[in-house]
């Protein structure tokens, strides 16, 4: 019975993990991608055929708190 309970645990903890790898490197790269888009840092390049980005950009300090949380809500600039 307890290595039953040990298995289940193993189990859920491993599937837990799994789950964090996939949301961390599949889902976060596209989320900051869509959101580097929405301020004009990445652009459209026809010979890879998918967006790349630009050659030289400046980022401001509301851009990067953009790209960090996808909002503006508790910005107060510096």
């Amino acid at each position: 019975m307890k290595n039953r309970k040990l298995i289940i645990l193993i189990t859920i903890v491993g599937y837990t993990l799994l789950c964090f790898i996939i949301f961390y490197y599949m889902a976060i790269p596209n989320i900051i991608e869509r959101r580097a888009k929405d301020l004009g840092l990445m652009h459209y390049d026809g010979n890879k055929d998918k967006f790349v980005a630009k050659d030289s950009i400046n980022i401001i300090g509301w851009e990067i708190y953009y790209l960090q949380f996808g909002n503006m809500n508790g910005y107060y600039g510096f």
